[in-house]
Order: C-alpha cells, then sequence, then structure tokens
C-alpha cells in the first residue's frame, strides 16, 4: 500500500540517521582498504629493493648501479611509506568516486612523496645524483601503486562482488543524461553505486524512467534509497540569466519562469560575494539544484 507524502517523509527522516551510518562506514571500509592496498605495495616493492640492492635476486652485476644510484637505506626506512601517504592525501587520491584509480593523479602523489625525502639529500649528494633518484624512485614507486590498485579493482569487481555493499542509488534528471550518466564507469556494476533507475525531471516521464519529481519521495521510500545523483548540464543559460536580470529585460516569458529560481539569486547575492564571475556561476547552478529540490 502507498503511504502518503506526510507519512512518506516522515519515514525518510527516521531513515536518515541509518543511512549516515552507512555512507560513514562505506567510507571507512574503502580508505582502509586503500591505504592497506599502497603500504602493501611500499612494503613489496621495499622487499625487491633489498632483494635487487643485496645481490640476490640479480646477481653483483646488477646490484652494484642499484647500490650506487640508490644507496642503502634509501628505501629501507618506513618515513618515506610516511611522504608517500602524505603525498596521496594531499594529491586527493583517497578522495571519493574514481579519484583511486586515477594514474595522473597517482603520478603527483609520487612526485609529491618522492620530492620530500630528498629534499634534505640535495644540498649534499648533488643535483645530478638527487635528479636520478627522483626520476628512478618516482616511475617505480608510481608503477607499483597503480598495479596495486588496478589489482584491487580486479579482486574487488570478480572475487569480492560486493555488489550488496553499494550504495543503492537513484538518478534524477532529464531521461537523456541520466542514462548517459548510468552507462560511465562509475555506476559500473559491483561499483560504489548500484543504480536502481532514475526520474525523469520532465513531464510526462519518459518511459524507461521510475517515474517523475513528484513521486522521488514514494520511490526513496519503496527502493530504499541510499544516495541521489541529480544529473544535468554545467554552464546554463537559464542560471547566467538569473545572475544577470537585464539579459532578459526583453522577454517576459522567461523572467516569469526566472521568478521561480529567485531562491537562488538571492542565496547567491548573500553568499558568494567576492568571487570570478565563473565560479559564481557554478555556485549558482549548484544552488539551484538543491532549491528546486527543496520546492
Amino acid at each position: 500500500m502507498a503511504l502518503g507524502p506526510a507519512r512518506a517523509t516522515m519515514d525518510l527522516q527516521r531513515r536518515a540517521p541509518r543511512n549516515l551510518r552507512r555512507h560513514l562506514e562505506r567510507a571507512t571500509v574503502r580508505l582502509l582498504v586503500l591505504l592497506a592496498a599502497d603500504l602493501t605495495a611500499f612494503a613489496v616493492l621495499r622487499q625487491v629493493y633489498r632483494l635487487v640492492g643485496e645481490g640476490e635476486a640479480l646477481g653483483a652485476l646488477v646490484a652494484r648501479p642499484i647500490e650506487t644510484l640508490l644507496p642503502a637505506g634509501y628505501l629501507d626506512g618506513w618515513q618515506f611509506a610516511v611522504a608517500l601517504i602524505v603525498g596521496l592525501f594531499v594529491t586527493g587520491n583517497y578522495r571519493p568516486g574514481d579519484a583511486r584509480r586515477a594514474p595522473k593523479r597517482l603520478l603527483a602523489g609520487c612526485l609529491l612523496a618522492t620530492a620530500l625525502p630528498l629534499w634534505a639529500a640535495l644540498w649534499h649528494r648533488g643535483l645530478g645524483l638527487v635528479a636520478a633518484q627522483f626520476a628512478v624512485t618516482t616511475s617505480v614507486v608510481w608503477v607499483a601503486l597503480v598495479a596495486f590498485r588496478f589489482a584491487l579493482e580486479v579482486v574487488d569487481a570478480r572475487v569480492v562482488g560486493r555488489t550488496p555493499a553499494s550504495s543503492r542509488t537513484l538518478l534524477v534528471g532529464p531521461a537523456e543524461e541520466c542514462r548517459a550518466l548510468a552507462a560511465r564507469r562509475a555506476f559500473a556494476p559491483r561499483g560504489e553505486h548500484a543504480v536502481l533507475g532514475y526520474l525523469d525531471s520532465a513531464a510526462p516521464a519518459h518511459p524507461t524512467a521510475l517515474g517523475s519529481l513528484i513521486d522521488l519521495p514514494a520511490l526513496i521510500q519503496q527502493y530504499r534509497v541510499e544516495s541521489i545523483v541529480v544529473c544535468g548540464h554545467s554552464n546554463c543559460g537559464a542560471v547566467k540569466g538569473l545572475l544577470d536580470p537585464a539579459a532578459t529585460a526583453g522577454m517576459p516569458a522567461v523572467a516569469s519562469w526566472l521568478a521561480y529560481a529567485e531562491a537562488t539569486r538571492r542565496i547567491i547575492q548573500e553568499n558568494y560575494r567576492g568571487l570570478p564571475p565563473d565560479r559564481v556561476l557554478s555556485a549558482a547552478v549548484e544552488e539551484n539544484v538543491l532549491v528546486q529540490l527543496e520546492n
């Protein structure tokens, strides 16, 4: 039996703390797994360095140049591991979403991590040797991290199969954009989001949609939704007109339609003064989504 709007809203409010706990638990587990994978990659790399540097793996012929370029103790302490974790944090490799598998972002973290312990060595080892150490160390650590992170993706998708732990997600927006977003890698099966379907913001709703915006409370209740992703386009011309009323002076119908977003304009004027125009427009687009959801 369908619930009335008031009953559905009350039930959503009661479920909010549980949903927040699940999001927090999921984010914590994700962070711990990534930290464990990165430290494991470093530990394996450190052991390989020891075996090769001591001549046990490839013999003295290979060990001598490696020992000259990367002297004993260079990767032998966990101070480099700390620098690596700091570098990965600063460059956003533990952020939500797809950031965890971005090779360029991992490379930036490795560059920063390698530069931290080599800064002091620059003054007494010479620029040439330090530059060679920097290039070799960054390359090797980066390759190891990329390999471990992508291996983690494979294990997660094919072995663990964590679909039950994925966030039950509903897409909201134009039908075409929702379907395009659902096809992206971030919403693939066994990912962070289990896409249940989408709500079409147009009226009437597309036949493949679960419903229209008016059905949102009931569908959240019915599908026990945990995450909502609002789909749309940026650089919105309507929001530009909202921020610059003079642009719609000769278009009374558009100006009348924009009156529904007056709350957005007021929020921008009160909270986003002094920002560059492009950032004001981005903030207005985001705030307008929230305002229209409240409406």
